[in-house]
């Protein structure tokens, strides 16, 4: 089949380059590719999209004081490396929207991911009403033609484990699936892990991974963004530090010459 060919993002091939999805022009999109997922979507015994989409509480070694780190960006737990996503998002972007295309050939379907951001650039349908300047990763549903949510994006990047995980949560409805406990019905999400690749010659590569009862869907970010630099520097602290030091360069001078003339006036009076 020739790129191009039909006319919608769901039905053509995965294409690279920016704008790739030809139904949205007003999405920035760098193209990734994906692997065919086994095992994750529905009917292959997977755990419940409440529970995939999991407890951002539960095993997560973000520290305490990651609050006071500006949006999209974390400190690694272990060696506290500093780790700045918003070079692969709008926030480094000047607030110009970036989008990431995968294809899950599978569903046959492109998804887009915006990283901490929406990917659209501009208004558009939502199922279920969403507004789309909250949304983080979408697909284009030609039956309804209108943009499915996959979640809302988040700012707060954490630790699960050693692992960097973005998960974007209350996206449109999932088909037929019921909370067992509320009795309502679920939304979508997104989990998007992070992995450190220093030799990729663009901004990030995204993959599809799968997904579990086409409700929570996962995803994988390669990108040199995503490695840890050196511990991000106290700024207040250094102009502490030199002022210190400029504190005791004085008072090392200042003793010294009262010493030195001490000494002077001694040796004249004998």
């Amino acid at each position: 089949m020739k790129n191009g060919a039909l006319h919608h993002p769901d039905n053509v091939p995965f294409s690279s380059g920016a704008n790739s999805d030809p139904k949205d022009p007003g999405t920035d999109s760098v193209s990734g590719s994906s692997p065919k997922a086994g095992g994750l979507d529905s009917g292959s015994g997977a755990a419940a999209p409440a529970a995939v989409a999991g407890d951002d509480a539960k095993n997560d070694n973000t520290p305490e004081y990651a609050e006071i780190l500006d949006p999209c960006t974390v400190l690694h737990p272990i060696n506290q490396g500093f780790i700045d996503l918003r070079g692969i998002s709008a926030l480094g972007n000047d607030g110009k929207a970036v989008g990431f295309t995968t294809r899950g050939y599978e569903k046959h379907r492109n998804f887009t991911l915006g990283i901490c951001s929406t990917p659209f650039k501009k208004e558009h349908d939502i199922v279920d009403g969403f507004p789309s300047s909250q949304v983080g990763a979408h697909y284009y549903d030609p039956k309804l033609e209108k943009y499915i949510s996959l979640g809302e994006f988040s700012t707060k990047p954490t630790f699960k484990g050693k692992k960097l995980v973005l998960t974007y949560t209350n996206g449109s409805y999932c088909d037929s699936l019921i909370h067992k406990d509320s009795g309502e019905r679920v939304r979508r999400s997104t989990i998007i892990t992070f992995t450190c690749d220093r030799e990729i010659l663009s901004k990030a590569h995204v993959s599809y991974i799968g997904s579990a009862h086409d409700c929570s869907y996962f995803f994988e970010v390669r990108s040199h963004h995503a490695c840890p630099t050196a511990p991000q520097v106290n700024n207040l602290a250094v102009i502490w530090i030199f002022l210190f030091i400029l504190l005791s360069a004085l008072v090392v001078y200042s003793s010294g010459g009262l010493l030195y003339k001490y000494l002077r006036n001694k040796q004249t009076k004998i």
